[in-house]
């Protein structure tokens, strides 16, 4: 599932904080302690859910549930407890037999379930559970005429990693999975979709009743269904035999259906190639809807938001970015579904994998330098959480909620450790390991050795080592290297050291090799190789008789994950950044703008247009990163009009920061703008600049009366840019959108912007931020409350903290640990604040004892 966490965050894709710190700060609680998995003396094998629905369904947030849990005893026993989150009117049978007398006791949170007799092992019974669900605070999406008019009403699930217990009453983890059959009776108006194949229908007055049955056991995280005015279009194109259709709100376009997913069909038949088993579903259908805040892999019925539905105006700009999803759910099928976590400590098997696979996609179906572009930004997401957050081990059961584990870590943390296996057990041998471990476990449960275990029987190569250092350690190895020409021995000389031991973080001295390939002017290359396996190490190449050094490319392969500290001078550099691969081009162009002067950033304006276009999106980045120099802002200016790749464009204008000389080439910019997300990135970029405050909000309105799309791009970059226009009469307007619009997904925008403008006005403005904030945390769509307790924390609005500690019982329990952060964060003071306020004692100390003085001398 990517969401906030992953590869590419919503700030990302729509707006300006590429920059900043990761936010979902893994830091443990006093009370955070290992995490297991329940033991499985009874368990759920089989459920039986019958949904029934009425008219007003939809618009009040309730439905009714008959549930029956086949549970089988694996030890003698006689209880046991499934989660189940404030539901009304529990009632409990055993439908097995009359004799097997069973009590319940339900406590808001768990139905217990006793037996007078222990079950014997073997044996199987079905007990019934009949009970209301009534607005459950999480793990359905509603969309209704209310609150939405631009598609039809609908309900669908989404559960991950710990909600489905807010509607179905189960074991609620990944190491239970239950085959599935699922009657769903509504209104004959509306659309239902379960898992698996459609077995039934069957009208009953104005209701219909359809069947589903799942075959392949399903663990509670990946259950799924939806309900309402609902679309689907079937795949025509050969999908390897397995039955493919989109699903969407009425109101959605077909043909915007099809482009988005345009690639399904493809996707399915690379992955059974790659990984080399056949598809392991019987279908494989999509829904797509609004207020699903991201996509998830449910078995046969995967979801996604409608942040990544194209239509002929936008896919330039998103189609890589929605095919690279598609994939990463797809490729779940395998990873996580096909085989399912034993519990969440091992949640990198599922989510590594999938956006590993996003890598290998791209490097197979359209380049390698896509692949390798793919993997460097794997590899900035997770060491930037590392530097700027927590540094945790990949496999960790120590944590306060499984959803924390969804970080940054996990995803492209997680994908390089496949990487470098990849590498180290070469082609055959990882891939053959890779295509047992899913034979081997498939519809079972696992843990991290038993993908070791797999890749050891393929390999003949003990991976203990690797794993405890690179899965069950921190960190990644930061090296600093330096080189000298030896001229007794005509020799380059390289010396290298790791710089990232710290005994108390766990963060080891790592073991690995890493090559040298050097080049000379003679065109000869010469390779050797730093083997690491303490803190420092060392190599050297020969050099050619006469020959001079030209370029230097390290780990050519791309073969290892590290940081590396290295300036062999500005000619070498240059060399290298033309010579080399993606990596090192990147690294080079680093260098040369942090250490040398205007030259190297003329050299590198010279080649920017030759170059792929994520070196080029790269190369943007590291100069607006230096915002007090002005020779990288003129070659901003130079360098901009120059961009062509849509995707790259919409990048290089959210790096920009005030300054006058952008007006004109922005202006230009946005009158030959065609595409909603460069316009959206113009009106933040011009919204930094010295323009006129009636001349930018002309432009902010008149761009959101434009977008009548589903899709809210240019509507959320714009309420995104008002930001940045400090007047009271912009706090206004925002305030009155958010009364006003009618696209959800731009209003957690809108929360920001307000408590943005809080924050930049005067206290009394600030007070009124506050209130309407404390407000918005009684909103029914949990993404405004969210946004709404992170703007009073922005604000520092100490004493909102009673009110967002008020709301902990509308949110899941998994998000109980962020809201501890957040009033932590809001509660204590920050060493910036702790130093401002010990200086201003400081100062009124030197006044006071200035006054003392003067008196004294008077």
């Amino acid at each position: 599932m990517p969401h906030n966490c992953c590869s590419y965050s919503v700030a990302e894709i729509f707006g300006t904080n590429t920059d900043e710190k990761p936010k979902n700060l893994f830091t443990l609680s006093e009370d955070a302690a290992p995490k297991y998995a329940p033991d499985l003396k009874l368990e759920p094998k089989h459920i039986d859910i019958h949904l029934l629905f009425k008219e007003n369904s939809l618009t009040d947030h309730e439905f009714n549930v008959k549930v029956v849990q086949h549970i089988l005893c694996n030890q003698p026993s006689n209880k046991i407890s499934l989660n189940a989150e404030s539901f009304e009117d529990v009632n409990v049978k055993d439908l097995s037999s009359d004799d097997n007398k069973i009590s319940h006791r339900y406590d808001g949170k768990y139905i217990h379930l006793v037996w007078d007799e222990p079950l014997s092992k073997g044996e199987l019974r079905k007990v019934e559970i009949t009970y209301k669900v009534d607005n459950p605070v999480s793990s359905i999406c509603w969309n209704y005429a209310n609150n939405s008019s631009r598609v039809g009403d609908f309900a669908v699930t989404d559960e991950e990693s710990e909600r489905c217990r807010y509607w179905l009453a189960c074991v609620d983890f990944p190491t239970v999975r239950t085959t599935l059959t699922t009657h769903i009776t509504a209104p004959k108006s509306w659309s239902s979709f379960g898992q698996g194949p459609l077995k039934s229908t069957k009208e009953e007055g104005e209701n219909v009743t359809r069947t589903f049955d799942l075959e392949f056991p399903c663990p509670s995280y990946l259950i799924c269904w939806a309900v309402g005015d609902l679309i689907m279009v079937k795949e025509e194109r050969d999908t390897a035999g397995v039955p493919v259709a989109y699903i969407a709100p009425r109101g959605v376009p077909e043909e915007d259906l099809k482009l988005t997913f345009n690639k399904t069909p493809e996707i399915i038949k690379w992955l059974e190639k790659r990984v080399g088993v056949k598809f392991p579903f019987s279908r494989y259908y999509i829904i797509i809807t609004p207020k699903n805040y991201g996509a998830m892999e449910n078995i046969t019925l995967v979801t996604f938001d409608f942040l990544f539905l194209m239509n002929k105006d936008i896919t330039k700009e998103f189609q890589q970015l929605t095919d690279m999803i598609n994939l990463h759910e797809c490729a779940h099928s395998y990873f996580g579904d096909a085989v399912v976590i034993r519990h969440f400590e091992h949640v990198w098997l599922k989510e590594g994998w999938a956006t590993y696979m996003q890598a290998c996609w791209f490097g197979e179906t359209i380049s390698q330098d896509e692949m390798l572009y793919e993997l460097y930004n794997h590899s900035q997401r997770y060491m930037g959480e590392v530097n700027d957050a927590y540094s945790r081990p990949i496999v960790t059961r120590t944590y306060d909620s499984s959803w924390d584990l969804f970080d940054r870590h996990t995803y492209p943390g997680g994908s390089w450790r496949l990487h470098m296996l990849r590498h180290k057990l070469g082609e055959d041998q990882f891939w053959t390991g890779v295509s047992n471990y899913i034979k081997n476990n498939l519809r079972g449960i696992v843990e991290t050795d038993d993908f070791r275990k797999e890749l050891e029987k393929a390999s003949g190569q003990n991976l203990v080592k690797f794993f405890d250092q690179w899965l069950y350690s921190n960190g990644y190895p930061k090296i600093k290297l330096s080189h000298k020409i030896n001229d007794k021995s005509n020799t380059v000389e390289f010396t290298a050291t790791q710089n990232q031991l710290n005994k108390e973080t766990n963060t080891p001295n790592f073991e690995f090799d890493l090559t040298i390939h050097v080049t000379f002017d003679n065109q000869q290359t010469e390779c050797s190789a730093l083997h690491f396996d303490q803190k420092e190490s060392s190599c050297s190449v020969s050099i050619p008789n006469g020959a001079k050094l030209h370029s230097v490319t390290i780990d050519r392969e791309c073969q290892v994950l590290f940081s590396i500290e290295y300036d062999p001078g500005q000619d070498i550099l240059q060399n290298t950044f033309l010579d080399t691969t993606l990596f090192n081009k990147i690294q080079c162009a680093d260098t040369l703008i942090k250490n040398y002067k205007k030259s190297s950033i003329q050299f590198l304006v010279k080649h920017y247009e030759k170059q792929h276009w994520g070196v080029r999106l790269e190369v943007f980045k590291l100069l607006a990163a230096q915002k007090g120099n002005s020779w990288c802002r003129d070659a901003l200016i130079q360098l901009l009009p120059l961009e062509k790749h849509y995707h790259t464009l919409h990048q290089n204008i959210s790096r920009l920061y005030r300054d006058a000389k952008f007006v004109p080439v922005l202006l230009q910019l946005y009158k030959e703008c065609v595409t909603p997300l460069v316009r959206s990135q113009l009106l933040w970029a011009m919204s930094l600049q010295k323009m006129s405050s009636d001349d930018l909000m002309e432009m902010i309105k008149s761009s959101i009366e434009a977008d009548h799309s589903l899709y809210a791009v240019t509507r959320m970059g714009a309420y995104r840019a008002a930001r940045n226009i400090e007047s009271v009469s912009t706090l206004d307007w925002l305030t009155e959108s958010i009364t006003n619009e009618t696209f959800g997904e731009c209003k957690p925008v809108i929360i920001e912007s307000i408590a943005h403008l809080g924050g930049c006005l005067d206290d009394n403005i600030k007070r009124k931020s506050i209130l309407l904030l404390e407000e918005l945390l009684r909103s029914d769509e949990e993404q405004e409350r969210r946004a709404a307790v992170m703007g009073l924390v922005a604000l520092k609005s100490k004493s909102s903290g009673a009110a967002i500690a008020s709301t902990r019982n509308t949110f899941a329990d998994q998000y109980h640990s962020w809201l501890d952060r957040s009033m932590r964060q809001l509660t204590s003071t920050s060493n910036d604040e702790f130093h401002k306020v010990n200086k201003d004692i400081s100062e009124l100390r030197d006044l006071i004892r200035d006054a003392s003085q003067l008196n004294e001398s008077s």
